[in-house]
């Protein structure tokens, strides 16, 4: 079962979306329902236009996850605070 937690980045607030979905499918939810559309059966989980996938994370728009293959999540955690990092320095 999985287990996901959704950051919104754009964000200064510290907001966790919780979600029993693998990763780019709890993303993209979190995408698309923070533009109002909930029909979940109309999501486009295959080819989503604004997924992106790095070597720790997976993102749709401002929304990130950990991607679910991540090994420790020590490795998670660094990933993520890196990430965080370079977005505030652009």
């Amino acid at each position: 079962m999985f287990h996901t937690i959704v950051r919104n980045l754009d964000t200064t607030k510290n907001i966790e979306q919780h979600y029993t979905l693998p990763a780019v499918n709890a993303v993209i939810c979190a995408y698309e329902q923070s533009l109002g559309n909930f029909n979940t059966w109309d999501y486009e989980i295959i080819n989503h236009p604004k997924v992106v996938w790095s070597l720790t994370t997976v993102t749709c728009g401002d929304f990130c996850a950990f991607r679910d293959d991540l090994p420790t999540p020590v490795m998670r955690t660094w990933a993520i605070e890196s990430y965080i990092a370079a977005r505030k320095e652009t």
